[in-house]
């Protein structure tokens, strides 16, 4: 497998996921700014003051290349988005599930 991360000038993480795996395939064309997140910084700041009611954002976009039995398949994946929705579940969710087994036994 091999892993690269994609700086997109998107709206939005599933915007920026779309066009990191439209470049990934080839469909879109990998310019250098792609690689250096200080430029894509400067790209947002322009569009961001030509356009006044859309707000550009830089995303770091990681793309996993992997080998299936039918070739080669690219995956654009936000770690952050997840990692968040992870830890969301388990401070709100099992930790309070744990608790609650743990008094039901003593009480049984």
């Amino acid at each position: 497998m091999n892993t690269r991360t994609l700086y997109v000038p998107a709206f939005d993480q599933s915007e920026a996921r779309i066009v990191a795996e439209s470049i990934a395939r080839g469909e879109t064309g990998l310019l250098a700014h792609h690689t250096d997140r200080a430029e894509v910084d400067r790209i947002c700041a322009h569009l961001n003051r030509n356009r006044s009611g859309e707000r550009y954002q830089t995303f770091a976009v990681p793309v996993r290349e992997r080998f299936v039995d039918d070739g080669r398949i690219f995956v654009a994946w936000p770690f952050d988005e997840v990692g968040e929705a992870a830890a969301t579940f388990v401070i709100f969710a099992m930790i309070p599930l744990v608790g609650i087994a743990s008094l039901w036994e003593r009480m049984v």
